[in-house]
């Protein structure tokens, strides 16, 4: 069994566990900026490089960095897929949708996130 202290969506710090763990994880993984991390500089994943040029970008590339930056920084993870959609009403709003499996007990599970640049 997965546990560690848990900060989002909480008013104080908790102890959270197995899937609450790695989703919280996984959404502060792709929610960092490399750099921004001050104890490990290249911790993140660089979504924000999309920001400026968004409309000539592929939705592959942005799924491609989720999935790069997941394989390094959540070893305890198998990423089955990523699924990456444009919102139609706001261009610089995307959708992620993550399905997984902790590699230890191989439990699935998904997360949403939407995500503003």
């Amino acid at each position: 069994m997965l546990q560690g202290i848990g900060l989002y969506d909480n008013d104080f710090l908790v102890i959270k566990k197995d899937q609450d763990l790695i989703i919280e994880n996984v959404r502060r993984i792709l929610l960092t900026l490399p750099g921004e991390d001050v104890g490990n500089l290249d911790f993140g994943c660089n979504l924000r490089s999309f920001i400026f040029d968004f409309e000539n970008v592929l939705l592959e590339d942005v799924e491609r960095e989720i999935a790069l930056s997941l394989a390094r920084w959540e070893p305890r993870i198998v990423v089955f897929s990523i699924d990456v959609k444009q919102d139609p009403e706001m261009r610089e709003k995307i959708y992620v949708v993550i399905d997984m499996a902790l590699k230890e007990t191989f439990e699935r599970f998904n997360l949403q996130l939407p995500i503003s640049f």
